[in-house]
């Protein structure tokens, strides 16, 4: 799977992981197997101190094959019709632990 076929929210959810090398981003809502950002979305980075922090080269704007943890993430979503993730885990600007919540009814 290529950056170019995930969403414009996509696009922008992989920019924001990036950004937080390790953390966590919450309260994204997922429609019609696409992912956004709401009001309530926040994101936390974790800040180890006495270590060096290990430098990630992304790619920034052009177009490349994604990760496999990435493309699992996208594929994964892209199966729910309404959803909402409370919490997805990142480490090294790579999806790694998501927790969803659906209705039951």
């Amino acid at each position: 799977m290529k950056k170019s076929e995930v969403s414009e929210g996509g696009q922008t959810l992989i920019a924001i992981m990036q950004n937080v090398g390790y953390g966590r981003i919450m309260n994204l809502k997922i429609s019609g197997g696409d992912i956004f950002l709401t009001e309530d979305s926040i994101w936390e980075r974790d800040v180890r101190f006495g270590k060096t922090e290990d430098k990630h080269d992304y790619p920034g704007n052009r177009d490349y094959e994604l990760k496999k943890q990435l493309a699992d993430f996208f594929r994964y979503i892209s199966g729910i019709d309404e959803g909402e993730i409370s919490r997805l885990e990142i480490q090294a600007g790579l999806p790694s632990l998501m927790r969803e919540r659906r209705k039951i009814a």
